[in-house]
């Protein structure tokens, strides 16, 4: 997402850390899923990070192509859970994040499930080369080869492989192409991809409005027209682009409807990605923008969410202009052009 131009972003190693439930024991004797308990019985690791080798973590080599011609995939299996983990996914980072690497980081949510880690994370490489930081769970995202055949994983702890497909060359250990430059592009453009999916999807729903004479449409009207299209699952989209999924565990009790509502939007939605074999929730990229409120992408979303703020989440609005609906497409638009990815 960092603004950088392209030559010097071509420049840069390409490395995909990967930080899942790898099950590494037929290949590496002491392979371990790292949680507070058992690193505390292997302290070394957080002494020195190379002493983990081959049991919570190892290098992959990816097969040359012209877009990523010297690629590395880096495996992890670390349960951040608390100080101890945390730090220990940083000294592995550390190995990896500078200015000669150009750095993606996946993390399934069961490892790290509080979003203050990924805050963490870039508080603390905000300016260095990790270009994207994502969660991923539950077998329906990109990165899984069984949602568009195209991914790395399966669902059990390998590189995905059947009798006709395999995302690894066990005789030379390196992860094959096309899947390392499929992987990469599709997260590169995830956020972009996204937004414009949203706004798509946004304005099919809403094109009736568009058809009728009259320039203002009932504030109600049009909410419920966002509300009921279950097809698209718009509203709990829309509320994930918001920001309002963020998971707030210090609500006060008075809050807890509001907590519930949350949950069974995120519930909801994770089915439906699942369904749609495809992603569309935005909690990562929000961090992400919270992170950087200076960046081009931040100043573009925070007009963009305040516009949709004003359209359908205002209290005590009657009427809404045509005009103003034709704005939010433009802002939509805009923040598309902004954001670093594949379209632009």
């Amino acid at each position: 997402m960092q603004q950088e131009s392209k030559s010097d972003i071509s420049m840069h190693r390409k490395i995909l850390i990967i930080n899942w439930k790898w099950d590494f024991r037929e290949q590496y004797n002491h392979w371990d899923h790292l949680n507070e308990i058992m690193l505390q019985k292997n302290r070394g690791f957080l002494e020195e990070i190379e002493r983990g080798r081959g049991h919570f973590f190892q290098e992959f080599g990816v097969q040359a192509s012209d877009f990523c011609p010297d690629a590395l995939v880096v495996a992890a299996t670390i349960y951040v859970e608390g100080d101890a983990t945390r730090q220990l996914l940083f000294n592995l980072l550390d190995q990896y994040v500078g200015q000669e690497n150009k750095v993606l980081l996946l993390m399934h949510r069961p490892n790290a499930p509080k979003e203050e880690t990924l805050y963490q994370i870039w508080d603390r490489y905000a300016d260095q080369h990790l270009f994207r930081c994502a969660y991923f769970e539950g077998g329906r995202d990109y990165i899984y080869y069984p949602v568009q055949y195209s991914g790395l994983l399966d669902d059990v702890g390998s590189f995905y492989q059947d009798e006709y497909i395999k995302v690894l060359d066990e005789t030379d250990i390196i992860v094959l192409q096309p899947y390392f430059d499929r992987v990469w592009k599709y997260y590169e453009g995830d956020f972009e991809q996204k937004v414009l999916t949203l706004k798509e999807d946004l304005f099919d729903v809403l094109f009736p409005v568009f058809l009728k004479t009259q320039e203002t449409v009932l504030h109600q009207d049009l909410v419920e027209l966002v509300q009921k299209d279950h097809t698209k699952l718009l509203w709990p989209r829309l509320n994930s682009f918001m920001g309002h999924h963020l998971m707030q565990p210090d609500l006060p009790r008075a809050d807890f409807e509001e907590f519930k509502a949350i949950k069974t939007e995120r519930i909801q939605l994770a089915r439906f990605e699942k369904e749609q074999r495809r992603s569309y929730s935005f909690e990562d990229s929000i961090i992400y923008l919270k992170s950087h409120p200076h960046s081009l992408e931040a100043q573009f979303y925070k007009e963009t969410r305040q516009h949709c703020q004003s359209l359908f989440f205002a209290k005590d609005l009657e009427k809404v202009p045509k005009s103003e609906l034709r704005e939010l497409a433009n802002k939509f638009d805009l923040l598309v052009k902004v954001i670093q990815g594949v379209i632009n």
